[in-house]
């Protein structure tokens, strides 16, 4: 049995040497057709060898798609967009299907990338791409299009393969340059103008007005997807699920609880839709139900066969646990969910964050600081980090480990130059070391980053009074009490102070 391969591509440079790559040996010929392209799009589809056909764009992903399936010649047709990738080890598996067919066509696995790095956020779904060679098998759809409707209204059979197609499309960078928002909703509006009821289009809207910040439109058509969807509709948890997570991001959080139960009154079963459970119950700040959906979040996602956000059922209801523990106050519980998110999302920097913050809660100084060195490599400057080393040094100051809660204020400072409790943290322990000289240089350079701060002017007034400078100690004392008028400690002082300076004078 021979293999078609089928695309259609339009200003594709970047991306279509590596998606052709990644089918040799396994096709025999392809089809591409382009629909404008004004880069090397063609030359490198023909150096391949591919047969490249033209065609003017009608706003039709279907009508392309069509034209590509009618100049394809061989027996099966496995479909492919610029921005996939067949996986390598897929490819026997692909072969066996068509030449020992149990079906007339299949699902194939995407592992959609959602995010940039060595650890992406990945969503994974099914859909159809390699189908006999049928005339009556075309397209269907201006945008989000499926072959699956004429497949299966000719009495085709539809089956599964765990063949992968890595899908790069989605990565925030690709989805800024390629700017198809505007494009994808008006195609959307006009197939909902011939299928109102379609719980796909109306889906499929709903995502591109959220996926672009329009909260109130994608809720708006998400209600009207529920209002229709059935329990056995490939996107019924999914529906939900997106309605639960605007609703979250609106801040709504019984109203975003309210859409998982209308999904679990419909007995719809998904990992996703505890997740969304678990994020509404954080909100209202019912921690222990939230973890338990949390959990079930997990148990449900390792059953065999679920796709969709690997996350949910994995470092991202971890994630939500370490939360939820600390909103608690159960530190080593935060402790243990925050390390097991870190085993998969190494490079996560909130999870980074919580768990330096529940080893400060804990005494455990060395796990802390090696957190926080791992969150200046990811990110060297900012205020967040800057005030973690300042409470790591605080910790070690508990601790008498003088020398390493000063390294830790001098860090501090140097991440964020700024972050005046770095300078009064260090005085603080100058002073205690009876070093007021030292102490008060530190504390000005505070006072400069935080000129209202009654609390750093008392504490220089304090240097100042030690090494006998009182006359500068009562403009300190004074300054404190103009920032905090009722500030007791400063007038207490303020007296010592004046009544210092008078006998110093009179000496």
């Amino acid at each position: 049995m021979k293999i078609s391969l089928c695309m259609i591509v339009r200003d594709e440079e970047a991306f279509l040497h590596d998606c052709l790559k990644s089918v040799q040996g396994i096709v025999d010929e392809m089809v591409i057709v382009d629909t404008g392209s004004t880069d090397r799009t063609v030359e490198i589809a023909e150096a391949h060898g591919a047969e490249v056909y033209h065609h003017e764009w009608t706003d039709s992903f279907a009508e392309a798609r069509n034209r590509a399936l009618e100049h394809a010649n061989k027996d099966w047709i496995l479909v492919l967009d610029a921005d996939e990738r067949l996986d390598e080890s897929s490819k026997k598996e692909i072969l066996q299907a068509v030449n020992k067919p149990t079906a007339d066509a299949y699902d194939l696995v995407f592992r959609n990338y959602l995010s940039d790095g060595p650890n992406p956020d990945v969503f994974v779904h099914r859909t159809c791409r390699l189908f006999r060679n049928r005339l009556e098998y075309r397209y269907r759809g201006r945008v989000h299009e499926l072959i699956t409707p004429s497949i299966v209204g000719s009495d085709g059979r539809e089956g599964q393969l765990n063949a992968v197609i890595h899908h790069y499309g989605y990565r925030p960078r690709m989805m800024e340059q390629r700017n198809k928002y505007e494009r994808y909703v008006q195609m959307l509006r006009a197939e909902l103008e011939e299928n109102p009821r379609d719980v796909y289009w109306l889906y499929n809207l709903a995502v591109a007005y959220l996926t672009h910040g329009e909260i109130d439109n994608g809720l708006k058509y998400l209600e009207l997807a529920a209002e229709y969807v059935t329990p056995d509709h490939k996107f019924a948890s999914r529906v939900f699920a997106s309605m639960s997570n605007a609703l979250c991001t609106a801040g709504k959080p019984e109203q975003a609880l309210d859409a998982v139960w209308r999904g679990e009154k419909m007995e719809i079963a998904d990992p996703e839709l505890s997740y969304c459970k678990g994020n509404a119950l954080a909100l209202l700040k019912r921690y222990e139900q939230a973890i338990e959906a949390y959990e079930d979040a997990i148990r449900s996602g390792r059953n065999e066969g679920w796709i969709g956000d690997a996350g949910v059922s994995g470092y991202k209801a971890q994630y939500g646990i370490a939360s939820a523990q600390m909103g608690l106050g159960n530190y080593g519980a935060a402790a243990e969910a925050c390390r097991k998110v870190l085993a998969e999302k190494p490079d996560d920097k909130q999870t980074r964050e919580m768990l330096a913050t529940a080893c400060l809660q804990l005494g455990l100084a060395e796990e802390c600081e090696e957190h926080l060195l791992e969150l200046v490599r990811f990110e060297p400057g900012g205020l967040s980090a800057a005030l973690r080393f300042v409470d790591l040094g605080r910790l070690y100051a508990a601790r008498n480990r003088i020398e390493d809660a000063l390294r830790c204020f001098v860090r501090a400072a140097e991440i964020e130059p700024t972050c005046a409790n770095a300078y009064f943290a260090a005085g603080d322990e100058l002073y205690s070391a009876e070093k007021y000289t030292e102490a008060a240089d530190v504390y000005q350079n505070g006072l400069m980053c935080a000129p209202t701060s009654a609390e750093g002017f008392l504490s220089l007034g304090n240097c100042y009074f030690r090494m006998r400078a009182y006359e500068a100690s009562v403009m300190a004392y004074r300054q404190a009490l103009v920032i905090k008028p009722d500030y007791s400690e400063a007038a207490i002082n303020l007296v010592k102070a004046e009544e210092a300076t008078g006998r110093q004078k009179a000496a």
